[in-house]
């Protein structure tokens, strides 16, 4: 059993994404535009492979999905 069991409680974290531009404005939160980035008071990005999923503060439990197809751009700062 002992080798079911993870080596080390920390997972290896990939590239952190800071920022996406969209191919037309959106409107998330208050938040408009076409950039949106992680510097934004309350808001919270992940890329998952094929959307980007966006929470904010202000809307606990609420969600929003950019689509790769409406995605225009991706920047990435890389893992420390």
């Amino acid at each position: 059993m002992s080798e079911l069991k993870p080596k080390s409680a920390t997972v290896p974290r990939g590239p952190e994404l800071v920022s996406v531009r969209t191919m037309n404005d959106v409107n998330f939160w208050g938040i408009s535009g076409k950039q949106l980035s992680v510097t934004m008071v309350g808001l919270h990005m992940t890329w998952d492979g094929t959307s980007v999923r966006m929470t904010h503060d202000s809307k606990p439990g609420e969600e929003k999905l950019l689509l790769a197809s409406g995605i225009e751009h991706l920047t990435f700062r890389s893992a420390e």
